[in-house]
């Protein structure tokens, strides 16, 4: 069967004249058409991108295969389209975002597990024993794994006391995972990957896994009826990539890289399950706006400047240089600011607020804005979500807190959300 990228190369080379959308007629990229008589359909595919999932499919080891182009957001809210109306979901409370919007759409019941924290002080997936103790009692379970931070459960000892139906995986940031190896939790129904987080994607391109082919009638809810060929052709050579790739030669380099950080004073690396997520914890005496601005002015950007430590993405298509000239960057700081192996330990903490209505119901409630010092004990109606990671703060329907006012404050300027927290006002239920 033929490629995407010799389809849309033939359709390039024939086409002289076009009289179809896009607008810019190939002005943008040549690549960038719509469904076309000698082209294919995202939504009812029969050739070339028919001949893509079945190799997604055949690559995970899965009866079937889908590709999204709206991000894992999509996928998720298909996945929990798909289980019906007002069920009992169990799910972590770290969950992103999207999963929440699932919820509000279906008025789903959420059913929140507390993530657990490890012995370096950072979330990790709840254990399997609490979604033990909900066997019986809910309808769906999420699973979220890996973290953001790359720290990852196993939950293959559920398989037999749960089943797959209805089973959610949420693996947004383990689109690699299977390639390096790890394959836990192939087990679940639903498994969505993010292609853009770790592997050559796109921004936007997802791919959701499955043996259940009636995800097929709720997936056009969520996607866009447009092929879109750059985001579908870049998942093709993904898969072209890792194929090319030596992956025990990337994970030595990645392993290597990560000890050789551990060599210079005032830097660790923090052991995660995903050996691809570089988290670096750096003296605890260092500003850590005075370090980021540092690394900038080398052009050196991490995904996340935490608390006294950064969270960087390795992936196949880093270059030996790129390792080398960040180990040459911190061997600078560590000499120009005389740093030692002083560490203080992360303090992550999880806050579950009350919920005094499901967020469906507060979500389509009439609101008001009223000052954040006085919304203590109302009724949340909007998301409050820190970006990154896009885990709520605050979903509609929870009961605002003090503990939920400090957090507001200390994370005031990188919020999602519909509010006004530059102005110090909330939007809550009236």
């Amino acid at each position: 069967m033929i490629t995407v990228k010799e389809m849309l190369k033939n359709h390039s080379e024939n086409e002289k004249v076009s009289f179809h959308m896009p607008g810019h007629k190939g002005c943008k990229s040549v690549y960038d058409v719509t469904e076309l008589s000698d082209t294919d359909d995202l939504l009812m595919p029969e050739s070339s991108i028919k001949g893509l999932l079945s190799r997604l499919s055949i690559s995970y080891g899965e009866s079937n295969a889908y590709i999204g182009t709206n991000g894992s957001t999509g996928l998720l809210m298909a996945t929990l389209m798909n289980c019906g109306k007002e069920k009992k979901v169990v799910l972590p409370r770290c969950s992103h975002q999207s999963i929440y919007y699932g919820l509000i759409q279906n008025n789903h019941q959420p059913v929140y597990l507390e993530p657990h924290i490890n012995s370096e002080g950072y979330l990790c997936p709840p254990k399997s024993e609490g979604y033990e103790l909900q066997i019986g009692k809910g309808d769906v379970f999420v699973f979220c794994t890996p973290t953001y931070e790359g720290f990852m459960e196993n939950y293959e000892n559920l398989k037999v006391l749960l089943g797959c139906e209805k089973t959610i995986l949420d693996g947004a940031h383990g689109s690699h995972l299977h390639f390096m190896g790890l394959t836990w939790n192939r087990w679940i129904e639903f498994k969505v990957f993010s292609f853009h987080k770790t592997l050559g994607g796109l921004n936007q391109t997802s791919v959701l896994l499955t043996k259940n082919r009636k995800i097929e009638k709720y997936l056009p809810f969520y996607q866009t009826t447009s092929p879109s060929f750059p985001h579908i052709l870049s998942v093709e050579t993904s898969l072209d990539d890792l194929d090319k790739c030596n992956l025990e030669k990337k994970n030595e380099a990645m392993k290597n890289f990560k000890d050789s950080i551990n060599q210079i004073k005032g830097f660790r690396v923090i052991k995660t399950d995903d050996i691809s997520k570089l988290l670096i914890e750096y003296n605890q005496y260092i500003e850590g706006n005075k370090l980021v601005s540092y690394l900038k002015q080398k052009g050196i950007f991490y995904e996340v400047e935490g608390n006294h430590y950064l969270l960087g993405i390795l992936t196949i298509y880093d270059e030996p240089w790129m390792y080398e000239y960040c180990l040459e960057v911190f061997s600078q700081v560590s000499e120009i600011w005389h740093l030692d192996d002083s560490f203080s330990k992360n303090e992550s903490s999880i806050h579950i607020p009350k919920i005094c209505l499901l967020p469906g119901e507060a979500f389509y409630e009439s609101k008001i804005l009223v000052d954040l010092e006085t919304s203590i004990g109302r009724i949340s109606g909007e998301f409050y979500t820190p970006y990154p990671p896009g885990i709520p703060l605050l979903v509609p329907g929870e009961i605002i807190d003090a503990s939920i006012i400090e957090n507001i404050l200390l994370n005031k300027g990188a919020f999602h959300g519909n509010h006004q927290l530059s102005e110090d006002k909330i939007m809550v239920i009236k």
